[in-house]
């Protein structure tokens, strides 16, 4: 894996995963198939990427809260969460963010 530094000290992998189309059941996007598309951040974190992208509205809300399960088994401090506000979503953002960490069940969110 190839990684860029970015600003002073983090080292981001230049291929990230975004976690806006898993797998889903039944073709239902808030219902993500959580073993295959675990496989696949499992695939992607030990390849070296340690860059994941998220958003507030992606799989009806669902895939802040997936992302924070998978990634739950590896350091913090070893991979890097993007995250989006969502205007339309929430249009406050003081409580859109208090809600994407709790989903994300972080303590913080790296861009």
């Amino acid at each position: 894996m190839q990684y860029k530094k970015f600003k002073s000290s983090a080292k981001l992998s230049m291929l990230g995963m975004g976690a806006m189309r898993l797998p889903v059941v039944g073709g239902d996007q808030g219902n993500i198939d959580y073993e295959k598309a675990k496989a696949i951040i499992d695939r992607a974190y030990q390849g070296g990427v340690n860059y994941f992208d998220t958003a507030y509205i992606y799989h009806n809300g669902k895939s802040e809260e997936f992302l924070g399960k998978a990634l739950a088994e590896y350091p913090r401090e070893s991979y890097y969460v993007a995250d989006k506000f969502n205007l339309q979503a929430e249009p406050d953002y003081k409580k859109q963010f208090p809600e994407q960490l709790s989903r994300l069940n972080m303590e913080y969110i790296d861009f």
